[in-house]
């Protein structure tokens, strides 16, 4: 619900400045151009910023929802410190209804404490972070999906094209502003916001009233700071949305919402102390790295179970055990063989031994095309794929197998008996 408002809220904002042209371009263009450049600023050019976002959610006045997030960054020294602060009336669950989440990083090490536990969490980096934690990849504006909201914004524009006032101060900021009522919003956003309401405020959960019918925006209003230079400083902005209930009872929600930009190039970001603070420690592991095979890891014996369905139930018949006698960066060897319980034999696969040799498929370093061939002279072809975090091989032939009653298992752990 938030998000979908604020998309609506965000075309009604821009589309509602389109008229005021100050100079060469107008104060719909402004605005675009003020937000594209504060994105570029964070993600390219500040040393340092606080940015924060805020959300309250309201019916009837009452406050249903609210969230603020308070993040800062220091780009010189590869330091951020974060702030979640949730307030939700609508849930039972009293470790939902009030949360909080803190987070610190930097270069060595993060910091995070919930609310709903005690302890610090303190996790030191194998290896000091190089990369920046925000860089020119983190701009929204990149993305294809952000291009084609743009596009949908202005064609939203449509003729709301008087009701904002742009200011120009004396230190070269400017001030805009706009409100519009329901007679003034275009028929098409009216229904979209009636769908999505209507969706959400549907009776399903505890806590919000049902809306029925008759849901339509009352009125929005907004206003933003751009800086000399052209950055966003803040916007805010408020929709009111109207609507009956199943009885005929007429209720308003309000979504207001904020977003600023503070202490440019001024922002600090300390590091907590923890001193007499519960903590526990932890190590960072390397996912990228442990997940790729190794031959300290998978050169060996592994095994599953082969499982015969009899009499309705499942019964072990034999086992089936794969060998890897050789793994590097390029490549693998080993071997496969069923070993059935006596008086099973006959359950035997139609390749119930063979030795292969296999491939790593380019850009990927865990899978691998293999082929072998049985005792019996027999070709076999299929994929071998390694699992270094939970010590698993998965391996799969294209041929079938002979025996539909024996489930074939494709998952082998390591065999330490």
């Amino acid at each position: 619900m938030v998000l979908v408002a604020a998309f609506i809220l965000g075309a009604l904002l821009l589309a509602g400045s389109a008229l005021a042209d100050i100079k060469d371009k107008s104060g719909y263009e402004q605005l675009k151009d003020a937000i594209k450049l504060a994105a570029a600023n964070c993600t390219e050019n500040y040393q340092s910023f606080t940015a924060e976002f805020s959300t309250v959610l309201k019916e009837d006045g009452q406050v249903l929802y609210s969230d603020n997030h308070l993040v800062r960054y220091d780009t010189i020294n590869s330091a951020k410190e974060e702030t979640t602060t949730t307030k939700d009336t609508t849930t039972k669950d009293p470790h939902m209804g009030n949360r909080s989440l803190y987070r610190y990083a930097d270069k060595n090490q993060s910091i995070t404490k919930s609310s709903n536990e005690n302890n610090y969490i303190v996790t030191t980096y194998q290896d000091e972070k190089t990369a920046p934690l925000i860089n020119k990849e983190d701009n929204p504006f990149h993305e294809e999906r952000i291009k084609d909201l743009e596009l949908i914004f202005d064609a939203l524009v449509g003729n709301l094209r008087e009701q904002v006032v742009v200011k120009e101060n004396p230190d070269g900021s400017k001030a805009l502003s706009g409100k519009l009522s329901a007679g003034q919003i275009p028929a098409l956003i009216n229904a979209m916001a009636s769908f999505i309401t209507r969706q959400e405020f549907n009776g399903n959960r505890d806590g919000l009233v049902h809306l029925a019918s008759d849901v339509y925006i009352q009125e929005v209003w907004g206003t933003a700071k751009i800086s000399a230079d052209g950055s966003l400083e803040n916007i805010m902005g408020t929709i009111n949305i109207s609507g009956l209930d199943k009885e005929g009872r007429a209720h308003e929600i309000t979504l207001e919402m904020l977003f600023g930009l503070s202490d440019v190039n001024a922002t600090a970001v300390v590091k907590p102390d923890l001193s007499g603070k519960e903590i526990v420690t932890r190590e960072e592991r390397d996912f990228d790295k442990a997940y790729k095979p190794t031959a300290e890891k998978f050169v060996g014996k592994f095994k599953n179970d082969i499982l015969l369905e009899k009499d309705g139930r499942f019964i072990k018949i034999g086992e089936r055990q794969l060998e890897i006698t050789q793994l590097n960066d390029e490549g693998v060897q080993g071997n496969f063989r069923e070993v059935l319980r006596e008086g099973y034999e006959n359950y035997a696969g139609d390749f119930q031994a063979y030795t292969f040799n296999a491939k790593f498929n380019s850009g990927d370093s865990n899978g691998a095309a293999l082929k072998g061939m049985t005792e019996q002279g027999a070709e076999i072809k299929g994929n071998i794929h390694f699992n270094g975090i939970d010590a698993r091989i998965y391996l799969d032939i294209d041929q079938n197998q002979r025996n539909n009653n024996v489930r074939y298992d494709s998952n082998f752990r390591p065999d330490f008996d």
